[in-house]
């Protein structure tokens, strides 16, 4: 057994580059890619060679239904939407959600949670405000539209929840709790004693 690594920097071309090198050097399985759009690209050559894949992390729906050698360990983006619908819905009259329209992981976790809150008859318990991969760095906005609500629903990466809360912060919101789902993880190393918002993930 032996194993090879590549970088794909978490981006398509890099993925798909780091495939063709690693498939002419004689690549039976991977273990890989992480994320979503990476896994995306890699998968699209595995499956046209008939390679076995799993990845760990890349929780994209569509990348699994891509052919009979793509597999992942963990939930899709659409389970974890669903499963966060049903914790908040049963814990909170009014909840903020807030996500990114530009980023297929943000989309996928909002759409699994806007199509269970519909299933639970509960679509008019939520409001919604977005942001955008040129819009990511003040959340001022987003955060005073949903200062009323009991809690804020960020299904998106820690960096950008990280600046949630210092928008949070900077309004004297410090008792909203804060929820997401597997990407707020490492959201605790980029906020300080300033934040006080109780936070679930």
């Amino acid at each position: 057994l032996e194993l090879q690594m590549k970088d794909d920097k978490a981006a398509a071309t890099d993925a798909a580059s780091a495939y063709d090198q690693l498939f002419d050097a004689g690549m039976q399985l991977s273990m890989g890619s992480v994320t979503s759009g990476a896994c995306d690209a890699f998968a699209q050559r595995a499956t046209a060679d008939g390679l076995f894949v799993l990845t760990p992390s890349a929780s994209q729906q569509s990348i699994i239904e891509q052919g009979d050698t793509i597999f992942r360990l963990c939930f899709s983006d659409p389970e974890q939407g669903a499963l966060a619908a049903r914790d908040l819905s049963e814990k909170y009259a009014k909840i903020g959600v807030i996500y990114d329209t530009s980023d297929t992981y943000s989309t996928g976790l909002y759409e699994g949670f806007a199509a269970q809150m519909e299933e639970l008859g509960k679509q008019d318990a939520y409001v919604t405000r977005t942001f955008d991969q040129d819009n990511k760095k003040d959340f001022s906005a987003q955060v005073e539209a949903l200062k009323d609500c009991d809690v804020i629903f960020c299904p998106f990466y820690y960096t950008e929840a990280s600046l949630v809360c210092k928008a949070c912060a900077n309004k004297g919101l410090n008792d909203i709790p804060i929820y997401g789902c597997d990407g707020l993880d490492g959201l605790a190393a980029l906020i300080d004693d300033t934040i006080k918002n109780p936070i679930t993930y």
